[in-house]
């Protein structure tokens, strides 16, 4: 008999702003179009080498990266203009702030993004169940998006106020409409509990005897023997 899911709860104080959704309801269309296998008739092949052509699609870490968790998306459109930059939305809530740059002054700022500290005003209201956090942070693999949001963990088995502040660094390359729906972060429940880290010498070993498994077939091998699916509903 299967266990009974955790649950997640979700709110928003702002009556029309969608709330997170589970996030495979978010690949990518980039992602959707690509091949399994690479070379164009996207068939598995095996070098001279020794290598074989498996694309992004056979690698399960990588989906399981897009699907993880829950998407809070965009609830408007918000419209981009460079040189001088300028921000604007229609209507409420507000969707984001610039902050003061005294905050993350010291912090570097990625390559390719403007220096201001702007910061998504986050309407939503999460609570988990007791021993569990969440990890927020940007869509992952979502490299295509024109910000980049930064990363946090929340103790989410309280009740956190709303309207707290993501922080989030804008693209200098990018003008025009960033659209409703657009994933702004993601939202990875996960159970708290103390670590202890070692050295182990089996495990070198085991990992060995796992590699000759893997690279004995084409694809697929992790993803029969080790790979977990995971739910989020």
């Amino acid at each position: 008999m299967e266990d009974a899911p955790n649950l997640i709860k979700f709110a928003s104080v702002h009556p029309y702003v969608t709330l997170p959704q589970p996030a495979q309801r978010y690949i990518p269309e980039w992602y959707k179009k690509s091949d399994r296998f690479t070379g164009g008739d996207n068939k598995p092949v095996i070098n001279a080498n020794g290598s074989s052509n498996r694309g992004i699609k056979t690698c399960m870490g990588f989906l399981d990266g897009l699907t993880s968790g829950y998407i809070a998306e965009l609830w408007q459109d918000v419209y981009v203009k460079q040189a001088p930059l300028e921000i604007h939305w229609k209507t409420d809530p507000q969707v984001m702030t610039e902050l003061s740059p005294s905050i993350a002054s010291i912090m570097p700022v990625p390559q390719g993004h403007h220096p201001n500290n702007f910061a998504w005003l986050d309407p939503y209201v999460i609570q988990t169940p007791p021993g569990y956090s969440c990890m927020i942070t940007h869509p992952l693999n979502r490299f295509d998006l024109p910000f980049t949001t930064l990363s946090g963990i929340v103790d989410s088995d309280g009740i956190l106020p709303s309207h707290a502040n993501m922080p989030f660094f804008l693209k200098t390359d990018f003008e025009g409409i960033i659209p409703a729906g657009t994933p702004i972060f993601q939202i990875t429940p996960f159970k708290r509990s103390d670590w202890v880290s070692e050295r182990s010498e089996e495990l070198a070993e085991e990992s060995k005897r796992s590699e000759w498994l893997t690279n004995s077939v084409v694809h697929g091998w992790y993803k029969k023997n080790l790979w977990q699916l995971k739910k989020y509903q």
